[in-house]
């Protein structure tokens, strides 16, 4: 039942009663009824709207803790993920240290390469040989510089038993004319490289 005009509905109420009731109690109801706050229809609309508005927004905070507790879950899945990385990171820095500590000469290895290096330094100030390291295996190239006059010869010989009378020969092009025969340089050289 609509409540469009509040009064009528009252009086409606009232004679109701009066046939249930004497009519002193009649009268008492119909003055309680009259306190009544009856609300008009259009309000109970509005009511019901609002209602709805209210459910509409419980459903969206909902949605909203819903979302925010699996970002919440995904975040800390993430954190977990950089902690396991930054571990592995650690794990394989240290490896990497080991290994290259691993690789490191010893002592007694660093003083024979710095031996050996000052022998090869020595050598090639001796003969004048420079040697082109990019040549394939099979071929010995460079070029051979004089140590006492301006002499400079490229060379380019295979790779073979015969390579070091060829290379004896190109040193001694390189001496000097005032050397030979006053001193056996091919023989001198010769000699350092066998003691070698």
């Amino acid at each position: 039942m609509e409540l469009n005009n509040p009064s009528e509905t009252i009086r409606n109420i009232v004679e109701s009663a009066s046939v249930l009731f004497s009519k002193e109690n009649s009268l008492k109801l119909f003055e309680s009824v009259k306190t009544l706050n009856f609300v008009p229809a259009d309000s109970c609309k509005e009511g019901e709207e609002l209602n709805k508005a209210l459910e509409k927004e419980q459903e969206e905070i909902k949605g909203i803790r819903k979302e925010t507790d699996f970002l919440s879950s995904e975040i800390k899945k993430c954190e977990d993920e950089i902690f396991d990385l930054r571990k592995k990171k650690k794990l394989l820095l240290e490896k990497i240290k080991e290994i290259r500590n691993e690789e490191m000469p010893s002592a007694e290895d660093q003083e024979t390469l710095n031996k050996l290096k000052a022998l090869c330094k020595l050598y090639k100030n001796v003969t004048g040989i420079h040697w082109d390291y990019s040549a394939p295996e099979t071929t010995a190239k460079g070029y051979i510089v004089g140590p006492l006059k301006n002499y400079v010869h490229a060379f380019e010989f295979p790779a073979n038993s015969d390579l070091p009378s060829k290379m004896w020969r190109e040193i001694e092009k390189s001496s000097s004319e005032d050397c030979k025969g006053k001193e056996n340089i091919s023989e001198v050289f010769r000699k350092a490289f066998e003691d070698c």
